[in-house]
């Protein structure tokens, strides 16, 4: 027969990082690693595309003369900002804990911020 365990109380400690960083993330993409046994997840912030060259036309006297030529690289700019490698269980367990704190911070809002 198997003896009860005794309960106990385990103390978790959290340290910040020295490379710790603030992210603003708009999206992520990703999928199973390639080796099959992991899941990548790139985190991105988009945004429009700034112009990769611009050129201006001016007079000799300094005047702006028109709109100025833009050289674009695209519509649309996604800035990959960290790259997540996980078990797929703790990918499972990261998003259940999305969900929930998304869920949480949308009923705040709706409640005009108040507790």
């Amino acid at each position: 027969m198997a003896e009860d365990k005794p309960e106990k109380d385990i103390a978790i400690v959290y340290v910040t990082s020295p490379n710790k960083r603030t992210l603003g993330v708009t999206g992520a993409y990703g999928g199973p690693a390639p080796d099959g046994q992991h899941v990548a997840v790139h985190l991105f912030a988009e945004y429009g595309t700034v112009p990769s060259l611009e050129t201006l036309h001016v007079s000799g006297e300094g005047a702006l003369l028109g709109n100025p030529d833009r050289t674009m690289r695209g519509d649309v700019t996604r800035e990959v900002l960290a790259t997540l490698i996980m078990t797929p269980e703790h990918a499972v367990a990261l998003g259940k804990f999305m969900v929930e704190r998304g869920s949480m911070a949308l009923e705040f809002r709706k409640k005009g911020g108040e507790q």
